[in-house]
């Protein structure tokens, strides 16, 4: 089997440190991320860094026998295309604190039946 690890960065985003979530994680996950990189470069390990993966590479890629992609989203996307920025808070007002979705994608249809969420 063949893979490769794409991400925009090769580190944590240092906003997410204000997150609730992830606040009293942050330096050990910090420590942790940056060793798993340096242990992948050192065993030369497939990584890219890409600033932007189009939706359309995406799919290409997908697209193709015994291709899956396991994609983490950042939940600003999903919030910020909804319509009611309401449904970025929880109920008391505070900030929504998990900012991360992991996606599963095998395979691309255009019929709307074929989608399973």
């Amino acid at each position: 089997s063949s893979y490769l690890f794409c991400s925009n960065r090769f580190g944590i985003d240092e906003s997410y440190n204000h997150l609730h979530y992830y606040k009293d994680a942050f330096s050990d996950d910090q420590i942790r991320v940056k060793s798993l990189f340096e242990k992948a470069e050192q065993q030369n390990l497939p990584l890219m860094q890409v600033s932007h993966m189009s939706l359309n590479i995406l799919i290409d890629l997908v697209s193709r026998e015994n291709v899956v992609a396991i994609v983490l989203l950042d939940n600003t996307i999903f919030i910020n295309s909804m319509a009611n920025e309401e449904a970025a808070s929880n109920d008391d007002g505070s900030e929504v604190s998990y900012s991360g979705h992991y996606v599963v994608l095998c395979g691309v249809s255009s019929d709307n039946n074929d989608i399973n969420i």
